[in-house]
């Protein structure tokens, strides 16, 4: 059976004992069991399975719900080098895909609750921005397993850093989540070449030698006309 299929079985004589249940299904999904049933001569809800009695004039009603077996993706940022400022923040953008299809009614829960999490202005493929900030992290907990992942930092907010991430593909075709989940570390550089030595071979060690003997030469010869007159 298809999405909002129903098969109805009539003529069937009272006190007919049923029973069924789904098989094959596939690893995305997982079964929500949902009808009614008879307990001591009382129609009650569905808990699990799929199985009943047939009450006279009565109709028996069962419904499965397939549901996508949900996994998560974490989002960690780190701050590194020495002209790396971990007060700085940095903006993301995250979007799923289904099948090569943007998921375009994906609705992001994470954790934790006090993030901001927000649609992308102007957006039409499901995007949605976030932040973080040094050692900050976040948790989205409703990714379908199998769906495409896609996490980018937004290349203004990371200006003047060297960006890094740990889970290849992630920023560019996106990567498939898994029942294990995924997770990304986010790391920014910065670094400034501060010298720590002279080079002995270099052309400034060079100039610095010919500019303290012309120092040198000047004042002698200052001092051999000053005693002259």
């Amino acid at each position: 059976m298809k999405a909002d299929w129903n098969i109805r079985f009539i003529n069937v004589p009272s006190n007919t004992k049923w029973e069924f249940e789904e098989i094959d299904i596939p690893d995305k999904y997982e079964i929500d069991v949902t009808g009614t049933e008879e307990v001591d001569g009382k129609i009650v809800p569905k808990t699990r399975g799929m199985s009943g009695t047939v009450l006279t004039n009565t109709a028996n009603d069962a419904q499965i719900t397939n549901k996508m077996t949900k996994t998560s993706l974490t989002v960690k940022k780190i701050v590194s080098g020495n002209m790396g400022n971990k007060t700085d923040r940095f903006k993301f953008v995250v979007s799923l895909s289904n099948n090569g299809s943007a998921v375009t009614d994906w609705v992001p829960k994470y954790k934790p609750d006090t993030a901001t999490v927000t649609p992308k202005k102007g957006s039409s493929i499901g995007e949605y921005t976030f932040e973080l900030g040094h050692d900050e992290s976040i948790e989205f907990t409703n990714i379908p397993i199998g769906y495409v992942c896609k996490v980018i930092e937004d290349a203004a907010s990371s200006e003047g850093y060297e960006v890094n991430y740990d889970l290849a593909g992630i920023n560019t075709d996106g990567v498939a989540a898994t029942s294990d989940g995924l997770n990304v570390q986010v790391t920014n550089t910065r670094n400034s070449n501060v010298p720590t030595g002279i080079h002995t071979d270099s052309t400034i060690w060079r100039w610095l030698i010919g500019a303290c003997f012309l120092m040198f030469f000047g004042s002698a010869l200052y001092g051999r006309r000053k005693r002259r007159q």
